[in-house]
């Protein structure tokens, strides 16, 4: 056997030896010019861009909130406040017992994942009021919401930064033993004055402490703002309310009896019980846009925060259908920052891409509609997100997505082109499956891009190849 199996393996390397002496034209198929396939590249085609405002966005249940001032020298001045309702610590009435004496008062907040800003010259104040009108739990605030709250400071915290990713050493107490020192999730600790918390907490009225709906009419909830100092660039930190007890705000106190033991009262803060009013003050370069929709600019931007978004027109794609009936092999856009404009803050991780209908209706784009397994609508052709793009490349300082199907479905008529939009998307948001939120504004990351638009040298780009079909 053995000897079999290697008269074989010589028999098949002589074949093999033999064929690689005959001509090139020897092998394969042969095929007659008018049979052959022609792929060809158009990188040529006109884009229109120009910055529009975003849409407003609910910032009630939000998975984690902006707070902060940040002076962005390219875009302008975003600020966003935080309005917070509290609950009580049970369901039911609480008592903070027997002659009880106030020890300390601290608001809890735990930090979400991301800062946009200046973290090594900017010095940062929080300052806590309370709301002059009642957080309504029931009702969805927008970005756009204005709140009225008492002019008194009832609490303050100085930074240097927001400290995201560093624990937090606290002192736990323990029910009739003594108390332990625990590392804790980043968060940020903000002391309450003593005497706004003995007014509405320890000497309140029993009938104020009843129940959570009345208590909350009491309280009517807390008010964070944020200070920088003239000149400095500040920035946008995020809190993550979602996660249940890890933001409230605790109450330390004494029962004097025969013993004298620390209790402490955790009034909670939710996600669902917290919405951020955000407000923008434009530079000159972005007011122009927004006061010429219909103008052609070299530079455009996407802000998240219902900021801005690009507006991307493809005016005279319909010429293609000039050369006869056209397949489309593959089609992308190719979106360059701006040289230099990432210096001062860096680039947004990660823009979506969309498109609107007749009545102006946000749609995903078909490479990104997924086909559902049940319902009526999707497209079988999507692409899983590192396919169809959108993420930063840092080295190439630009993003590509890819709108094969998107593209041959305008040149088809399958699709009519409204409008296609830019604009920033959490990095984090969807995965292999449909997500609306991808589509919507974003109010949980404050990253945004100045990009180079229909002219100019970081010109947009379409790139199309291309069949033309016999």
């Amino acid at each position: 056997m053995k000897y079999i199996k290697q008269d074989l393996l010589t028999l098949l390397i002589s074949l093999f030896v033999l064929s690689a002496c005959n001509k090139n034209d020897q092998l394969g198929l042969d095929v007659s010019s008018e049979d052959q396939i022609e792929l060809k590249l158009i990188d040529t085609a006109t884009i229109r861009t120009t910055t529009v405002k975003e849409d407003t966005v609910i910032t009630s249940g939000l998975s984690q909130h902006p707070l902060g001032l940040l002076r962005d020298p390219l875009i302008g001045d975003t600020e966003s406040k935080l309005a917070m309702a509290l609950n009580l610590p049970g369901s039911n009435t609480y008592t903070f017992g027997t002659s009880p004496v106030l020890d300390s008062a601290v608001l809890v907040l735990k930090y979400g994942d991301e800062f946009y800003g200046d973290s090594v010259n900017s010095h940062y104040t929080v300052e806590v009021r309370q709301l002059a009108e009642k957080y309504n739990t029931l009702n969805s605030y927008s970005n756009q919401k204005t709140w009225s709250a008492n002019a008194a400071v009832i609490g303050s915290k100085s930074l240097t930064k927001f400290a995201i990713h560093d624990s937090v050493k606290v002192t736990q107490i323990v029910k009739g033993k003594g108390d332990v020192i625990k590392n804790t999730a980043p968060h940020l600790r903000i002391p309450i004055s003593n005497a706004f918390v003995n007014s509405n907490f320890i000497n309140a009225a029993s009938s104020d402490l009843a129940n959570t709906t009345a208590f909350q009419k009491f309280i009517k909830g807390l008010y964070l703002t944020v200070k920088t100092q003239a000149g400095e660039r500040g920035g946008i930190a995020f809190f993550n309310l979602a996660q249940a007890d890890s933001s409230r705000l605790e109450i330390y106190y004494r029962n004097v009896s025969t013993t004298i033991d620390t209790n402490v009262a955790k009034f909670g803060v939710t996600n669902a019980t917290t919405a951020a009013n955000i407000t923008h003050t434009y530079t000159t370069a972005v007011q122009t846009q927004l006061s010429n929709p219909s103008q052609q600019f070299s530079t455009v931007y996407a802000q998240p925060m219902a900021g801005l978004r690009t507006k991307v027109i493809f005016p005279y794609l319909n010429k293609l259908k000039e050369l006869a009936n056209i397949t489309v092999n593959k089609a992308q856009l190719i979106v360059q920052i701006e040289g230099g404009t990432d210096a001062a803050l860096p680039a947004a991780p990660r823009l979506t891409l969309y498109r609107t209908d007749i009545a102006g209706q946000r749609r995903e784009l078909p490479d990104r509609d997924l086909a559902q397994v049940q319902g009526t609508y999707g497209d079988q052709r999507y692409l899983t997100p590192a396919a169809f793009g959108g993420f930063y490349d840092a080295t190439k300082k630009q993003y590509v997505f890819t709108i094969t199907s998107y593209i041959q479905d305008l040149l088809s008529g399958r699709s009519v082109q409204y409008a296609t939009y830019l604009s920033p998307l959490k990095s984090t948001v969807s995965s292999s499956q449909n997500d609306p939120s991808d589509i919507m504004p974003s109010a949980t990351t404050a990253a945004r891009s100045v990009l180079g638009g229909g002219s100019g040298t970081y010109k947009m780009k379409l790139n199309i190849i291309y069949t033309k079909l016999k």
